[in-house]
C-alpha cells in the first residue's frame, strides 16, 4: 500500500506530496471537502511532456477529478465533448489552484503560440492581467445575470 500524501496547508491552498511523485507537488484549493475526496483514491505520478497525477481506479486524471468535483463531471463531460480541453495556464500539470480553465483547442494553440513563447516575466505579467479581466468580465456577469432573473 502507498504512503499517504503529505498535506500542507499554504494560504488557501493545500500542497499535496507524496514520494512517488518525484519532488512535484500537486496544488488545490483550500477546501476540506475536495480534499478528503482526493484522498479517497491512490494518484500515481506520470511523467511526459506534460507530467500529470492520474487515478488507475477512476482512469481520471486529477485536474478532471478536481474540476468535475467543482463544477460537476457532467458539465466538464459536455464541454470536452464539444471539443474543448482543461488548459493549465502555468503549464503546470500539477498546479490546480486558480489555474485551469476549459478552452478550444484553438485558444489553446494560439495560447502555446504566443503567450507559453513569451519570457517568465512577461508571461506573469499577462497572466495577472488576463486573470484580472476574467475577473471582471466574470463579476460584471453575474452582475447582469442577476439584475435580469
Amino acid at each position: 500500500m502507498p504512503k499517504p500524501m503529505e498535506i500542507k496547508e499554504v494560504g488557501n491552498v493545500y500542497e499535496l506530496r507524496r514520494d512517488q511523485w518525484r519532488g512535484h507537488v500537486a496544488k488545490i484549493t483550500k477546501d476540506p471537502d475536495l480534499l478528503r475526496a482526493i484522498k479517497e483514491y491512490t494518484w500515481t505520478y506520470r511523467d511526459g511532456a506534460h507530467p500529470y497525477l492520474h487515478s488507475s481506479a477512476l482512469n481520471m486524471y486529477f485536474h478532471e477529478f478536481v474540476l468535475g468535483y467543482i463544477y460537476g463531471a457532467k458539465f466538464i463531460d459536455e464541454m470536452q465533448a464539444k471539443g474543448n480541453i482543461i488548459e493549465h495556464l502555468d503549464n503546470d500539470g500539477m498546479n490546480t489552484f486558480e489555474n485551469m480553465h476549459i478552452l478550444s483547442e484553438d485558444l489553446n494553440k494560439a495560447k502555446a503560440f504566443t503567450i507559453d513563447k513569451m519570457t517568465a516575466s512577461r508571461k506573469k505579467a499577462f497572466l495577472y492581467r488576463l486573470m484580472f479581466w476574467m475577473f471582471i468580465t466574470n463579476m460584471m456577469l453575474r452582475c447582469f445575470s442577476y439584475r435580469y432573473l
